[in-house]
């Protein structure tokens, strides 16, 4: 398999689920910042130039809001590309000397790991709870290689996958993503 095709697959599929799609034969597949019931808000000030301490006070609201919700840990944080770099930033804590404002996001207490999501818009921000009945995802069919005749005598090789993810709300309409932009 073309590694650079894989990769391409891989990253529709990504974009699937953070942005989901609306062209699905008049049918919506929701993404994490599309769901209609994901909690919503604001964050204080662009992280990509903002200080560890706004945005770690941002993350503990967000955490607050998916509390609220009655949703627990495991959680990822997902960031967009133009944030990433800002969380290499330094942030000293007291009596423990200096980690980064990505390291002190990881010591709240239910967040598992903070990634770069590669198809978040900018300034974009995702708290996500890690439980199937949050999100999973259907697969028709995993990632392939195909062989495929296009005229007789000429055959290409095609890669695709086949899978949606489902983003879910609890019967009260609440949902385990927080989506801070």
């Amino acid at each position: 398999m073309n590694e650079e095709d894989m990769k391409s697959v891989a990253t529709s599929a990504e974009d699937l689920l953070f942005n989901g799609d609306t062209s699905v034969d008049g049918s919506t597949i929701y993404g994490y910042t599309t769901h209609p019931n994901r909690q919503k808000g604001g964050v204080t000030k662009a992280w990509s130039i903002a200080e560890g301490t706004q945005i770690k006070n941002d993350v503990k609201e967000m955490l607050k809001k998916a509390n609220a919700a009655n949703r627990s840990d495991p959680f990822y944080l997902y960031v967009a590309k133009d944030i990433w770099a800002n969380l290499g930033d330094d942030y000293p804590i007291k009596h423990s000397g200096i980690v980064t404002i990505k390291n002190r996001i990881e010591l709240f207490p239910g967040i598992e790991a903070v990634k770069v999501g590669d198809s978040l818009a900018e300034g974009n921000v995702v708290l996500v709870q890690m439980a199937e009945y949050t999100v999973d995802l259907a697969i028709a069919m995993d990632i392939r290689n195909v062989q495929w005749e296009l005229k007789p005598m000429r055959t290409d090789f095609r890669i695709f996958n086949a899978l949606a993810p489902q983003v879910k709300a609890n019967k009260n309409n609440q949902c385990g993503v927080v989506h801070y932009s």
